[in-house]
């Protein structure tokens, strides 16, 4: 038969701090730790991971990953109270324990996210669904000479646009979701089978025209509109 967690007697001292969705439990015994375990009490719109234990002589450090039901960083629990039980050697501890906010990490430097940023878009450039598009797009403004510079300004403005406009779309309609009180997040659809079967037989077909064995044309008229407009069309 299982024991109840006494009030007292495991710990000399703990305490818990909270610093960017990370909950840090010390916990000091004067005969060290053998093989520790922590127990936190559910608490609404919070979700507590596996937390990792590292000890030095009589401190015990576990870190708890936080998150909220999202999935994503939690609310702050600086200053929440957390119920809490500690176990180590067949002996075990249950607490109520305040949340005192942690010290976060100096961020980076402006001009160094700045830098990542331009370093990750130009490794994302020589993907193989991006690469391509961009040398038709140096294609087109190796012509410029032959053609008037605003309609070539006016290009790749509306190639900006429409990346943007898509993007924003996509955060509104997940936004939107989310607000519904649907567990959403990015790459979600590719743990729906029906999805991965609609991309599978997509790749298959694109891979079929590819191989000649059919091809997707558009109607004539379609194609004259769009010979005849140039442009942006």
């Amino acid at each position: 038969m299982g024991t109840l967690p006494l009030r007292d007697g495991l710990t000399s001292q703990l305490t818990a701090s909270y610093v960017s969705g990370k909950l840090t439990v010390t916990a000091r015994r004067d005969a060290g730790w053998q093989q520790p375990a922590l127990f936190i009490d559910s608490m609404e719109d919070v979700d507590f991971g596996k937390p990792s234990f590292t000890s030095r002589g009589d401190t015990l450090t576990a870190t708890v990953p936080v998150t909220d039901s999202w999935g994503e960083a939690a609310p702050d629990l600086s200053g929440k109270t957390l119920s809490l039980v500690l176990a180590d050697s067949g002996q075990a501890q249950e607490s109520q324990i305040a949340v005192a906010a942690g010290s976060a990490a100096p961020g980076l430097a402006l001009g160094w996210v700045l830098l990542m940023a331009l370093a990750g878009g130009l490794i994302l450039n020589v993907m193989p669904c991006v690469l391509p598009v961009l040398a038709m797009k140096l294609g087109s403004l190796v012509q410029t000479e032959r053609r008037e510079r605003g309609a070539v300004r006016r290009q790749f403005l509306a190639s900006v646009c429409g990346i943007v406009v898509s993007f924003l779309a996509l955060a509104l309609m997940m936004t939107a979701l989310r607000l519904g009180n649907q567990a959403l997040g990015w790459g979600i659809q590719f743990q729906n089978p029906w999805f991965i079967g609609a991309m599978a037989l997509v790749m298959v077909l694109f891979g079929a025209s590819l191989l000649g064995l059919f091809e997707i044309r558009l109607s004539s008229s379609a194609s004259t509109f769009l010979a005849t407009r140039g442009g942006t069309a």
